[in-house]
Protein backbone atom coordinates (compact mmCIF):
# COMPACT_ATOMS: atom_id res chain seq x y z
CA UNK A 1 0.00 0.00 0.00
CA UNK A 2 1.53 3.54 -1.02
CA UNK A 3 1.22 5.93 1.55
CA UNK A 4 0.00 9.52 0.86
CA UNK A 5 2.50 12.47 1.19
CA UNK A 6 0.07 14.61 3.61
CA UNK A 7 2.42 16.94 4.83
CA UNK A 8 0.99 20.17 3.16
CA UNK A 9 -2.47 19.55 4.17
CA UNK A 10 -2.70 21.85 7.19
CA UNK A 11 -1.10 24.54 4.65
CA UNK A 12 -3.95 23.70 2.05
CA UNK A 13 -6.39 23.95 4.90
CA UNK A 14 -5.64 27.20 5.92
CA UNK A 15 -5.80 28.69 2.92
CA UNK A 16 -9.82 28.55 3.20
CA UNK A 17 -9.87 30.96 5.76
CA UNK A 18 -7.79 33.68 3.75
CA UNK A 19 -9.45 37.18 4.97
CA UNK A 20 -10.62 39.29 2.03
CA UNK A 21 -8.41 42.02 0.90
CA UNK A 22 -8.60 45.43 3.10
CA UNK A 23 -8.41 47.47 -0.55
CA UNK A 24 -11.13 45.90 -3.02
CA UNK A 25 -11.00 47.02 -6.41
CA UNK A 26 -13.35 45.91 -8.70
CA UNK A 27 -16.60 45.79 -5.72
CA UNK A 28 -15.52 49.15 -4.80
CA UNK A 29 -15.26 50.25 -8.40
CA UNK A 30 -18.79 48.74 -8.96
CA UNK A 31 -20.26 49.56 -6.29
CA UNK A 32 -19.33 53.49 -5.98
CA UNK A 33 -20.43 53.66 -9.48
CA UNK A 34 -23.75 52.60 -8.92
CA UNK A 35 -24.12 54.70 -5.78
CA UNK A 36 -23.21 57.65 -7.98
CA UNK A 37 -25.60 56.94 -10.57
CA UNK A 38 -28.73 56.46 -7.59
CA UNK A 39 -27.95 59.59 -6.23
CA UNK A 40 -27.48 61.16 -9.62
CA UNK A 41 -31.16 59.96 -10.01
CA UNK A 42 -32.56 61.06 -7.01
CA UNK A 43 -33.60 57.81 -5.65
CA UNK A 44 -33.25 58.47 -2.16
CA UNK A 45 -35.97 61.17 -2.90
CA UNK A 46 -38.91 59.92 -4.48
CA UNK A 47 -41.70 61.70 -5.24
CA UNK A 48 -45.36 61.05 -4.00
CA UNK A 49 -48.51 59.59 -6.29
CA UNK A 50 -50.13 63.29 -5.64
CA UNK A 51 -47.86 66.72 -5.33
CA UNK A 52 -48.82 68.62 -2.07
CA UNK A 53 -50.57 66.12 0.09
CA UNK A 54 -48.03 65.23 3.29
CA UNK A 55 -48.48 61.48 3.91
CA UNK A 56 -47.61 58.40 1.60
CA UNK A 57 -48.83 55.04 2.29
CA UNK A 58 -45.43 54.05 2.62
CA UNK A 59 -44.87 55.64 5.97
CA UNK A 60 -47.08 53.15 7.53
CA UNK A 61 -43.14 51.60 7.80
CA UNK A 62 -43.02 54.22 10.34
CA UNK A 63 -44.12 52.21 14.02
CA UNK A 64 -43.30 54.26 15.89
CA UNK A 65 -45.32 57.94 16.52
CA UNK A 66 -42.34 60.52 16.40
CA UNK A 67 -40.95 58.34 13.79
CA UNK A 68 -44.32 59.08 11.79
CA UNK A 69 -44.16 62.77 12.58
CA UNK A 70 -40.36 63.07 11.59
CA UNK A 71 -41.95 62.38 7.98
CA UNK A 72 -44.83 64.43 8.39
CA UNK A 73 -43.10 67.34 9.56
CA UNK A 74 -40.36 67.21 6.37
CA UNK A 75 -37.36 66.35 9.10
CA UNK A 76 -34.28 66.76 7.36
CA UNK A 77 -33.05 63.45 6.83
CA UNK A 78 -29.03 62.32 5.80
CA UNK A 79 -28.72 60.65 1.78
CA UNK A 80 -28.50 57.23 3.00
CA UNK A 81 -24.71 55.75 3.03
CA UNK A 82 -23.81 53.21 0.40
CA UNK A 83 -24.41 50.57 2.65
CA UNK A 84 -28.31 51.59 3.45
CA UNK A 85 -28.85 52.40 -0.21
CA UNK A 86 -27.83 48.98 -1.83
CA UNK A 87 -29.91 47.20 0.97
CA UNK A 88 -32.91 49.54 0.42
CA UNK A 89 -32.31 49.22 -3.29
CA UNK A 90 -32.33 45.43 -3.25
CA UNK A 91 -36.15 45.39 -3.32
CA UNK A 92 -36.44 47.69 -6.37
CA UNK A 93 -34.38 45.74 -8.22
CA UNK A 94 -36.42 42.51 -7.65
CA UNK A 95 -39.30 44.74 -8.91
CA UNK A 96 -37.36 45.67 -11.85
CA UNK A 97 -36.23 42.52 -12.85
CA UNK A 98 -40.43 41.19 -12.87
CA UNK A 99 -41.87 43.74 -14.13
CA UNK A 100 -42.64 41.91 -17.52
CA UNK A 101 -43.47 38.72 -15.70
CA UNK A 102 -46.05 40.56 -13.75
CA UNK A 103 -47.91 42.03 -16.60
CA UNK A 104 -47.83 39.14 -18.14
CA UNK A 105 -49.00 36.73 -15.82
CA UNK A 106 -51.92 39.53 -14.60
CA UNK A 107 -52.84 40.73 -18.21
CA UNK A 108 -56.06 42.25 -17.18
CA UNK A 109 -54.60 44.35 -13.89
CA UNK A 110 -53.18 47.64 -13.48
CA UNK A 111 -49.43 48.41 -12.30
CA UNK A 112 -48.16 50.91 -9.73
CA UNK A 113 -51.60 52.50 -9.54
CA UNK A 114 -51.88 55.99 -8.31
CA UNK A 115 -54.20 56.57 -5.11
CA UNK A 116 -56.33 59.06 -3.38
CA UNK A 117 -56.18 58.81 0.49
CA UNK A 118 -58.21 61.39 1.29
CA UNK A 119 -61.07 59.57 0.81
CA UNK A 120 -60.52 57.79 3.82
CA UNK A 121 -60.08 61.08 5.57
CA UNK A 122 -55.95 60.88 5.29
CA UNK A 123 -54.57 63.81 3.40
CA UNK A 124 -51.74 61.45 1.12
CA UNK A 125 -51.59 59.41 -1.73
CA UNK A 126 -49.62 55.96 -2.45
CA UNK A 127 -48.80 53.73 -4.67
CA UNK A 128 -50.52 50.02 -5.44
CA UNK A 129 -47.76 47.69 -6.65
CA UNK A 130 -51.06 45.71 -8.63
CA UNK A 131 -54.98 46.09 -8.54
CA UNK A 132 -57.03 43.22 -10.30
CA UNK A 133 -60.45 43.42 -11.03
CA UNK A 134 -64.18 42.07 -11.77
CA UNK A 135 -65.27 42.02 -14.75
CA UNK A 136 -67.76 44.93 -13.51
CA UNK A 137 -65.24 46.59 -13.24
CA UNK A 138 -64.96 46.67 -9.47
CA UNK A 139 -61.81 46.24 -7.74
CA UNK A 140 -61.06 42.34 -6.83
CA UNK A 141 -57.89 42.51 -4.67
CA UNK A 142 -55.05 44.72 -3.66
CA UNK A 143 -51.61 43.44 -4.20
CA UNK A 144 -48.75 44.66 -2.76
CA UNK A 145 -44.86 42.56 -3.38
CA UNK A 146 -42.16 42.86 -0.97
CA UNK A 147 -38.56 41.16 -0.69
CA UNK A 148 -36.99 40.17 2.84
CA UNK A 149 -33.87 38.67 3.74
CA UNK A 150 -34.01 34.65 4.95
CA UNK A 151 -33.87 34.90 8.40
CA UNK A 152 -37.36 37.24 7.69
CA UNK A 153 -38.61 35.02 5.30
CA UNK A 154 -37.93 31.66 8.04
CA UNK A 155 -39.95 33.55 10.85
CA UNK A 156 -42.68 34.92 8.70
CA UNK A 157 -43.57 31.92 6.58
CA UNK A 158 -42.61 28.61 8.37
CA UNK A 159 -42.92 27.54 12.06
CA UNK A 160 -38.58 28.35 12.69
CA UNK A 161 -39.49 30.18 15.72
CA UNK A 162 -42.89 28.58 16.90
CA UNK A 163 -45.87 29.76 14.65
CA UNK A 164 -45.05 31.87 11.47
CA UNK A 165 -45.24 35.24 12.50
CA UNK A 166 -46.64 36.30 9.46
CA UNK A 167 -45.90 39.47 7.22
CA UNK A 168 -45.00 42.93 8.69
CA UNK A 169 -47.46 44.79 10.01
CA UNK A 170 -46.39 48.14 8.29
CA UNK A 171 -46.70 46.13 4.93
CA UNK A 172 -50.52 45.07 5.60
CA UNK A 173 -51.63 48.60 7.10
CA UNK A 174 -49.97 50.21 3.85
CA UNK A 175 -52.53 47.49 1.46
CA UNK A 176 -55.05 47.86 4.04
CA UNK A 177 -55.37 51.41 3.59
CA UNK A 178 -54.98 51.38 -0.39
CA UNK A 179 -57.96 49.17 -0.45
CA UNK A 180 -60.34 51.06 1.79
CA UNK A 181 -59.89 53.90 -0.09
CA UNK A 182 -60.38 51.71 -3.28
CA UNK A 183 -63.23 49.51 -1.61
CA UNK A 184 -61.31 46.90 -2.71
CA UNK A 185 -62.75 43.30 -1.83
CA UNK A 186 -59.18 41.81 -0.25
CA UNK A 187 -55.48 42.54 0.43
CA UNK A 188 -52.80 40.09 -1.07
CA UNK A 189 -49.34 40.48 0.68
CA UNK A 190 -46.91 38.26 -1.21
CA UNK A 191 -43.37 38.05 -0.15
CA UNK A 192 -40.08 37.16 -2.07
CA UNK A 193 -37.35 36.30 -0.29
CA UNK A 194 -33.81 36.85 -0.71
CA UNK A 195 -32.60 33.46 -0.45
CA UNK A 196 -33.58 29.98 -0.41
CA UNK A 197 -35.01 28.17 2.78
CA UNK A 198 -33.40 24.64 3.07
CA UNK A 199 -34.87 22.17 0.91
CA UNK A 200 -35.76 19.84 4.88
CA UNK A 201 -37.12 22.76 6.35
CA UNK A 202 -40.74 22.43 6.28
CA UNK A 203 -42.81 25.58 4.98
CA UNK A 204 -46.72 26.02 4.06
CA UNK A 205 -46.45 26.62 0.68
CA UNK A 206 -45.91 22.98 -0.93
CA UNK A 207 -42.76 22.45 -3.47
CA UNK A 208 -40.20 24.61 -4.05
CA UNK A 209 -42.17 27.63 -4.52
CA UNK A 210 -42.42 27.76 -0.55
CA UNK A 211 -38.66 28.31 -0.19
CA UNK A 212 -38.72 31.59 -1.55
CA UNK A 213 -42.10 32.80 -1.41
CA UNK A 214 -45.30 33.12 0.41
CA UNK A 215 -48.66 35.42 0.48
CA UNK A 216 -51.40 36.74 2.65
CA UNK A 217 -54.86 37.04 2.18
CA UNK A 218 -57.37 39.49 4.56
CA UNK A 219 -60.74 39.62 3.44
CA UNK A 220 -62.90 43.37 3.87
CA UNK A 221 -63.65 42.92 7.40
CA UNK A 222 -60.08 41.72 8.62
CA UNK A 223 -58.36 44.45 6.24
CA UNK A 224 -61.09 47.32 6.93
CA UNK A 225 -60.58 46.40 10.96
CA UNK A 226 -56.77 47.35 10.77
CA UNK A 227 -57.09 50.14 8.49
CA UNK A 228 -59.64 52.12 10.72
CA UNK A 229 -57.19 52.07 13.65
CA UNK A 230 -54.21 53.12 11.41
CA UNK A 231 -56.42 55.94 10.04
CA UNK A 232 -57.09 57.23 13.79
CA UNK A 233 -53.22 57.00 14.61
CA UNK A 234 -52.16 58.80 11.42
CA UNK A 235 -55.19 61.64 12.21
CA UNK A 236 -53.29 61.64 15.97
CA UNK A 237 -49.53 62.53 14.83
CA UNK A 238 -50.59 64.40 12.56
CA UNK A 239 -52.45 66.93 15.13
CA UNK A 240 -49.70 66.70 16.84
CA UNK A 241 -47.43 67.66 14.39
CA UNK A 242 -49.31 71.32 14.11
CA UNK A 243 -47.83 71.94 17.79
CA UNK A 244 -45.13 73.94 17.46
CA UNK A 245 -41.98 72.38 18.61
CA UNK A 246 -43.94 69.72 20.24
CA UNK A 247 -41.43 66.72 21.15
CA UNK A 248 -44.06 63.83 19.69
CA UNK A 249 -43.83 60.53 22.90
CA UNK A 250 -41.78 57.40 20.70
CA UNK A 251 -45.23 55.24 21.21
CA UNK A 252 -44.88 52.05 19.00
CA UNK A 253 -47.36 50.54 17.58
CA UNK A 254 -46.53 47.08 15.91
CA UNK A 255 -48.43 43.56 16.42
CA UNK A 256 -45.08 41.82 18.07
CA UNK A 257 -45.08 44.17 20.59
CA UNK A 258 -47.62 45.07 23.21
CA UNK A 259 -50.05 48.02 23.02
CA UNK A 260 -48.90 51.17 25.05
CA UNK A 261 -45.32 50.32 24.55
CA UNK A 262 -43.04 53.45 23.76
CA UNK A 263 -38.91 53.35 23.03
CA UNK A 264 -37.09 54.73 26.09
CA UNK A 265 -33.60 54.01 24.36
CA UNK A 266 -33.57 55.00 20.55
CA UNK A 267 -29.69 54.50 20.89
CA UNK A 268 -30.64 50.39 21.68
CA UNK A 269 -34.33 50.18 20.18
CA UNK A 270 -35.30 49.41 24.05
CA UNK A 271 -39.13 49.89 24.60
CA UNK A 272 -41.09 50.00 28.08
CA UNK A 273 -44.57 49.14 28.67
CA UNK A 274 -45.78 50.94 32.09
CA UNK A 275 -48.36 49.75 34.16
CA UNK A 276 -51.93 51.86 33.30
CA UNK A 277 -52.79 52.09 36.97
CA UNK A 278 -49.02 52.61 38.24
CA UNK A 279 -46.79 54.56 35.87
CA UNK A 280 -43.90 53.73 37.54
CA UNK A 281 -44.31 50.46 37.36
CA UNK A 282 -42.67 48.60 34.28
CA UNK A 283 -44.74 46.26 33.44
CA UNK A 284 -42.69 44.95 30.37
CA UNK A 285 -39.83 45.80 28.21
CA UNK A 286 -37.72 44.71 25.18
CA UNK A 287 -36.59 45.79 21.82
CA UNK A 288 -36.84 46.40 17.96
CA UNK A 289 -34.89 46.13 15.17
CA UNK A 290 -35.99 49.88 13.17
CA UNK A 291 -34.71 52.04 15.68
CA UNK A 292 -31.00 50.93 14.05
CA UNK A 293 -32.49 52.02 10.62
CA UNK A 294 -34.35 55.08 11.53
CA UNK A 295 -33.05 58.45 9.62
CA UNK A 296 -34.18 60.31 12.53
CA UNK A 297 -32.33 58.43 15.12
CA UNK A 298 -29.72 61.32 15.57
CA UNK A 299 -32.15 63.88 15.98
CA UNK A 300 -34.31 61.50 18.43
CA UNK A 301 -31.63 61.01 20.37
CA UNK A 302 -30.91 64.89 20.35
CA UNK A 303 -34.66 65.66 20.95
CA UNK A 304 -35.21 62.50 24.65
CA UNK A 305 -36.63 59.68 23.57
CA UNK A 306 -39.39 60.19 26.54
CA UNK A 307 -40.29 63.83 26.83
CA UNK A 308 -41.23 64.90 29.91
CA UNK A 309 -44.90 64.89 28.87
CA UNK A 310 -44.52 60.96 28.43
CA UNK A 311 -47.62 60.06 31.16
CA UNK A 312 -50.42 62.52 29.37
CA UNK A 313 -50.46 59.73 26.52
CA UNK A 314 -50.00 56.71 28.39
Amino acid sequence: MVKKDLSDLQTVRESYGKQPTSEPLYVKALAETWYQEYQDKGEHMKGTAIEGLPYRASYTAFRCDRQLGYALRNTPRPIPNIADAYRMSLGTLVHTGLEHAIQTAFPNAKFEVKVDLRSIGIPGSAHADIVTYHPDGSVDAVVEFKTVNGFGFKSMATDFKGPAQGPRSGHVLQAALVAMALDADRVVIAYLAMENLSPTMKSYVAGDLGRFAAEWHYDRDEYEAKALGEIDRIKHVIDLTELPDYIIPTQVHDDAIPFGAYINDPSRGQWLRLNAIDPNLIEDTGTVWFCNYCDWKDQCLTDNAVPVNIKEHF
